[in-house]
């Protein structure tokens, strides 16, 4: 895998609606596995803030509305009394107030209003910076992880090559030890050998090698049943997609 690291992911993003990251649980899961950054974390921070903030205003704007709209109607029904000669100190107190709190509920609604213009444009301006700064650690990390599993694998392979090259050694040095064995026990006898202690245990070698390649062959068996059952796992995953 070729990652490039140098590419403008700016410009992939031009005219792209992308929903705030830091409501995707999926965002939370990928920097549990990734290590986020200084940067990473504090746009993260702004990001919320600004959510929290335009949440804020669309629920106060609507908050606002319902108590402006009540005060509107008892304004109408305080009116209403002063029309049919129930004029008196206390109803117009009532009216002053009313319109002293519609007026402030006018002010609010003009600022909340205001920043439910503007943060849509700032929760964007952040989020993308989010989305890129993920991306960049993201593209970061898969490349370190090929850079290591390639380095990883150049070893497995040496290691593979420099077994077999052992492998091979130790069955030419038993068949010569064999050979020099046979030929000496056909030139002095046993009982010469036995008198220098030149010994060599065929039944032993031989059972040894029996049982290496028991193990050889129970160990191809356990990995090719092991891929067996990862290969029906995946497809069976597919097939439920």
């Amino acid at each position: 895998m070729v990652l490039n690291m140098g590419k403008d992911f700016s410009s992939v993003l031009d005219g792209r609606k992308i929903a705030p990251l830091t409501l995707d649980q999926n965002w939370h899961k990928l920097f549990a596995v990734i290590k986020p950054s200084k940067q990473l974390k504090s746009l993260e921070k702004q990001l919320d803030t600004l959510i929290k903030k335009q949440g804020r205003a669309t629920t106060q704007s609507k908050e606002i509305r319902k108590l402006k709209s009540k005060l509107m109607k008892e304004i109408l029904q305080l009116q209403s009394s002063l029309q049919d000669g129930e004029r008196d100190a206390k109803t117009q107190k009532k009216l002053d107030e009313h319109s002293r709190l519609i007026g402030e509920c006018n002010d609010k609604l003009a600022d909340y209003e205001d920043d439910l213009l503007e943060l849509p444009a700032q929760i964007e301006r952040v989020n993308k910076a989010l989305l890129l700064e993920t991306m960049e650690l993201c593209y970061f990390e898969l490349n370190e992880n090929e850079r290591v599993i390639d380095k990883i694998t150049a070893w497995i392979t040496n290691v593979r090559v420099e077994l077999k090259k052992q492998i091979l050694r130790k069955q030419d040095r038993e068949l010569r030890n064999q050979e020099v064995y046979h030929y000496l026990h056909g030139i002095f006898g046993p009982e010469v050998l036995d008198l220098f202690d030149v010994k060599y245990d065929w039944e032993q070698k031989r059972t040894e090698r029996i049982e290496m390649k028991r193990e050889q062959k129970q160990r191809g068996a356990k990995k090719q049943e092991a891929g067996t059952q990862e290969h029906k796992e995946r497809t069976g995953g597919n097939k439920e997609k």
